[in-house]
């Protein structure tokens, strides 16, 4: 079942499906790695809930909830 990566519980890891942002952030998104099919994990979220931290292979890496809301996968 496909979600929103926001969906995704601390220690989770997903599968990336489709990035609806606009073409700029899907571009910045993509020099860090997220893009279809990468493997991605959720680390954590700060306190408060402003920024989540996302790792895909050795990187860490935080989006808003906004831009995390727009990265759907499936979950491993």
């Amino acid at each position: 079942m496909v979600i929103p990566l926001t969906h995704l519980t601390p220690g989770g890891s997903a599968r990336i499906v489709w990035i609806a942002s606009d073409d700029e952030t899907r571009a910045k998104l993509a020099d860090r790695g997220v893009a279809a099919d990468a493997v991605i994990t959720f680390r954590f979220r700060t306190p408060l809930l402003k920024l989540q931290a996302y790792g895909i292979r050795d990187s860490v890496f935080f989006l808003t909830r906004r831009n995390a809301g727009e990265i759907f996968v499936e979950e491993l």
